[in-house]
């Protein structure tokens, strides 16, 4: 009974040393981006270097009178290009009589279906701009 005890107090204290010591060792992370190096310990960095290049996409549909625009589905982007091509999901912009994008700046752009994939549930955009800021490689 002694034995069990010892043998279960050191299996504690080994797993705390694992914890306490070891631990640490596994969360430096880092990451090079355009030849500049980031140490990641939350979501907080990649979210900062990602967010320039996430974008709204807004699928507009005629309503069931015909008459007017809604917002029939709404999703995010990411702009993969410098002059204007963004990824989003197909089911985002399916159907779409018009698709509009908003950038983090605040403008808002029109956009066309470059092409879509079922599959892989995947949509290119195309936006007519240039220098905007985009998903590091």
């Amino acid at each position: 009974m002694v034995k069990k005890i010892v043998q279960a107090i050191a299996l504690g204290l080994f797993c705390a040393f694992l914890i306490i010591f070891v631990s640490p060792l596994l969360k430096d992370r880092s990451v090079t981006v355009n030849g500049k190096t980031t140490h990641i310990e939350s979501y907080h960095d990649a979210v900062q270097l990602a967010s320039p290049a996430v974008v709204n996409v807004y699928n507009h549909a005629f309503s069931q009178d015909g008459k007017t625009f809604e917002v029939k589905n709404l999703g995010s982007g990411v702009i993969m290009t410098s002059d204007g091509y963004i990824l989003t999901n197909k089911h985002v912009v399916q159907n779409a009589a018009q698709i509009i994008v908003a950038l983090q700046t605040g403008s808002i752009s029109n956009a066309k279906l470059v092409g879509d994939d079922t599959l892989t549930d995947l949509a290119v955009l195309k936006i007519e701009a240039d220098n905007l800021p985009r998903s590091a490689k």
